[in-house]
């Protein structure tokens, strides 16, 4: 068979800077990611025929790779139907409440961070929890007389930890999408490096608070949105029902896609039976979200959300972004643009290194963490199958890299979180531990070998010793000595 013409260094550098131009672009005047993903199937094309590629090859290439990421798609539009239930149900709003009413003066700082990681948690949306409970505690905060920079890094780095830790979360999905990887095995090898970096941030903001003597303080914020939710609906442990089946299902390993059905189904019958919601109108809110007047705008943002329609954006994303990296890596611009990178990465050290720095640039250059984690999963994660690493090690670093960092960058997520919080960036920087700490154990153990995972050629996961078997490395420091990879 013939071999198929490949893209060159300079074929591959033009093509890679038009794809970035055309995200950037439109980013740049506050244009959705999505449009910019689809225009690049067609400029692909213009490329294609250009330099004489096998285009027919290159789009089943791409099929191909969507094929195999399909249940990725089909987790993201579970996780709406999912959230209408579970905001119809109560389930949502009951979180809401019951983290609310754990707030203490004394400890007013650490429980920002719980509040807001719960919320995020829940929601999915680091966005959303910054522009709700976020909202409430600044203006807690600033009764108390705290410093709002604090207090908003304190929000901040909550609502990211819990954002990062969601499978409702857009980045959450697209990380393990773009690299080969699985939502929840992303989730469980991220807990090396946020859980560590969490407890040390949460000891921080600990000690800062306690430096404050808080006293009394006005309750009327929270007070009034837990009545609220209290009015529209019954709160209760019976509406936890759906999440806790959830939880308990992946617990017994059930696979995700059934365990979402499944959850979104108890969420449904919550809703019905001890919501005295109409069968016909919780199906309708699966369908298009949640919607609710209550007389109060900070509670109705906080609760309209949800429902198929509002992952679509978010669906197309992933579903683009996978047939451009198809296209991108069947015509061989990824193997070009790191061939040179390939020869140098001899350990696993820098191969994490190299994603660090290639995350943190590309979402400068892109002006967005979700473009970011395309171009960076797309050119460094055949890096990674080739090593034997697990893709899950890629998609960890870029999130620790730079869905963390795009609040540290004004034109990513720094001018949102200033606008919605009413502070600066320079009020906030300062206290953003987790964007600082959390990168530190990245490196931590990618230098020690801790929590590197291993997988063979069909990409099942394997111990050190067996990876060592099967690649053969000029340099043994490919395999860092961690202890036993378990998964």
């Amino acid at each position: 068979m013939k071999d198929t013409k490949k893209a060159n260094l300079w074929q591959s550098i033009l093509i890679i800077t038009v794809v970035i131009s055309i995200m950037v672009i439109p980013l740049m005047n506050g244009a959705s990611l999505v449009i910019p993903l689809f225009i690049i199937w067609p400029i692909l094309y213009l490329f294609m025929m250009i330099f004489k590629f096998d285009y027919k090859k290159a789009e089943s290439d791409a099929f191909d790779s969507l094929r195999k990421t399909m249940s990725t798609l089909m987790i993201v539009a579970s996780v709406g139907i999912l959230v209408g239930a579970w905001i119809a149900s109560g389930t949502i709003p009951t979180l809401i409440y019951y983290g609310l009413k754990m707030i203490n003066p004394q400890y007013f700082l650490p429980i920002t961070l719980i509040i807001t990681s719960i919320m995020s948690i829940a929601t999915g949306t680091s966005y959303g929890s910054a522009a709700s409970v976020g909202i409430a505690m600044m203006g807690i905060g600033a009764a108390m007389g705290l410093d709002l920079g604090m207090v908003g890094g304190a929000v901040i780095c909550g609502a990211l930890f819990g954002d990062k830790m969601s499978p409702l979360s857009d980045t959450t999905n697209v990380c393990p999408a773009v690299t080969g990887g699985t939502l929840f095995t992303h989730i469980k090898t991220m807990l090396w490096t946020m859980v560590p970096a969490y407890i040390i941030t949460l000891i921080i903001f600990l000690i800062l608070g306690m430096q404050f003597d808080i006293g009394a303080y006005n309750a009327d914020s929270v007070t009034s949105v837990t009545n609220i939710i209290d009015a529209n609906f019954n709160v209760s442990f019976i509406a936890l029902l759906p999440v806790i089946t959830v939880i308990a299902l992946l617990l017994l390993k059930v696979d995700t896609l059934p365990a979402l059905f499944m959850g979104a189904i108890s969420g449904l019958l919550v809703a019905v039976l001890y919501q005295g919601m109409n069968v016909v109108a919780v199906l309708d809110i699966m369908v298009k979200g949640f919607s609710i007047d209550t007389g109060d705008d900070f509670v109705d943002k906080l609760l309209n959300r949800g429902g198929l329609v509002s992952m679509a954006v978010t669906f197309f994303m992933i579903l683009y972004s996978i047939v451009m990296g198809g296209m991108l890596e069947s015509i061989g611009v990824m193997d070009a643009l790191i061939g040179k990178v390939t020869k140098k990465v001899d350990t696993v050290f820098k191969l994490v290194v190299a994603t660090m720095v290639t995350s943190y640039a590309a979402a400068i250059f892109t002006c967005s963490g979700n473009a970011s984690h395309v171009l960076t999963g797309k050119m460094l994660s055949p890096l990674y199958k080739e090593k034997g690493i697990a893709p899950e090690v890629c998609s960890r670093t870029m999130e620790d890299c730079a869905t963390l960092g795009g609040a540290l960058i004004p034109w990513v997520n720094g001018i949102y979180f200033s606008g919605v919080l009413g502070i600066s960036i320079l009020d906030y920087v300062p206290y953003l531990f987790l964007t600082y700490l959390t990168p530190l154990f990245t490196l931590f153990f990618a230098a020690t070998g801790i929590a590197i995972y291993y997988v063979d050629r069909k990409g099942k996961r394997i111990t050190k010793e067996e990876h060592n078997k099967l690649y053969i490395s000029p340099s043994p420091s490919l395999s860092l000595s961690p202890a036993t990879t378990s998964t």
